[in-house]
């Protein structure tokens, strides 16, 4: 009963995003999905991910953490190489070459968020591989996934990193000795429990200016296919290596629409 009652309030917000959003058009060469763990880039950004491919764009990955929490195993470290290795396959999958993906190692479930111990040096840590990777726009996890926190302090994170890195760089453009201006990478946070967990009373909260919906028609059955990668195999214990995941909140993935807010910073 409550599986059916989650499903038919997103299918509600489903419904009123897909008439209230604009469609999303991205037209960066190069892109950088931020996962807070090893599944969060297909669920939020597969088809995002399948159609740049298509059209010849460079796609990275950062991985903030390895997903070792998920109860998919007693051995942290088994479920830690499992989600390692099932990333590994996915971007073979999709032709993203190994070295355009990055992981941070932070530890799964205790991601710092603003004003928690670490929580600079994972600042100052991704904007460094940001500034290496220098890419035109930059996917994260969205504010309102308030759960896993993970998901909250990855899109912390990546916005206080965007930002230092652009104030760092539009100091270095105003130096006479740089010949190119800094151009500042675009920054879209994207949905995954978001979905799960949205309230009615959440609506205010949407900025529906800068709110977007990516169509993925000619996409979603390559994501469906690798969502299943990820979300199919099981631990020697019998549990999914991703953790059994809601049924409602799967849900929305299997749809041909990716939400994604672009931000103003």
């Amino acid at each position: 009963m409550k599986t059916l009652i989650k499903k038919s309030f997103i299918r509600i917000v489903y419904g009123i995003l897909q008439c209230t959003t604009k469609q999303a058009t991205i037209k960066s060469d190069s892109i950088l999905i931020i996962a807070p763990h090893p599944d969060d880039e297909i669920i939020g950004t597969g088809g995002l991910i399948v159609k740049k491919l298509r059209e010849g764009c460079k796609v990275n990955i950062v991985f903030l953490t390895d997903g070792e929490c998920s109860g998919a195993s007693s051995s942290l470290e088994e479920t830690k190489q499992a989600r390692i290795s099932l990333s590994e396959k996915i971007a073979i999958k999709l032709g993203i070459p190994p070295g355009n993906l990055y992981r941070m190692h932070l530890p799964d479930a205790f991601v710092p968020k603003r004003g928690e111990p670490g929580f600079a040096e994972a600042v100052n840590k991704l904007a460094h591989l940001i500034d290496i990777i220098n890419p035109s726009s930059i996917f994260a996890t969205h504010f309102l996934d308030h759960w896993p926190f993970d998901h909250v302090a990855c899109s912390q994170i990546a916005t206080d990193a965007v930002i230092k890195l652009s104030k760092s760089n539009s100091e270095l453009s105003g130096d006479s000795s740089v010949n190119e201006p800094y151009k500042k990478p675009e920054l879209w946070l994207y949905w995954v429990w978001a979905w799960y967990f949205f309230r009615p009373w959440k609506f205010h909260k949407l900025n529906f200016k800068n709110l977007y919906r990516l169509d993925i028609n000619g996409e979603i059955v390559q994501k469906r296919e690798l969502m299943d990668i990820y979300l199919q195999p099981r631990s020697p214990e019998g549990k999914p290596w991703s953790g059994v995941l809601p049924e409602a909140m799967i849900f929305p993935f299997s749809k041909p629409i990716e939400i994604i807010e672009r931000i103003e910073y």
